[in-house]
């Protein structure tokens, strides 16, 4: 029988993070992919810490994920952002 294993294109040993696991750096989003949700639309994104460390990134932040969006449509790909967290919302610079 095969094993899950055997399927999947993303690295399993990658850690996946939230917005505010990144703190205040500079990433470089490399791409991203949109996905519906329970709650609505979210985004996965591989970033690029200042160090050079890819990490994956999940987030359902509206403004977040509607700026990816419109990167995703315009074929964008790297753009660089700041995030930081305004009262309950997520920014970004």
């Amino acid at each position: 029988m095969p094993r899950l294993t055997d399927y999947g294109t993303r690295d399993r040993d990658a850690v996946t993070l939230r917005l505010e696991d990144l703190g205040k750096e500079d990433v470089q989003i490399m791409n991203g992919d949109i996905r519906a949700g329970n709650w609505g639309d979210f985004v996965v994104m591989d970033c690029m810490k200042e160090g050079g460390e890819i990490v994956t990134v999940v987030t359902g932040a509206l403004f977040v994920v509607d700026a990816l969006k419109d990167v995703i449509e315009k074929q964008a790909f790297p753009v660089t952002a700041k995030f930081a967290k305004r009262g309950r919302t997520w920014i970004f610079e």
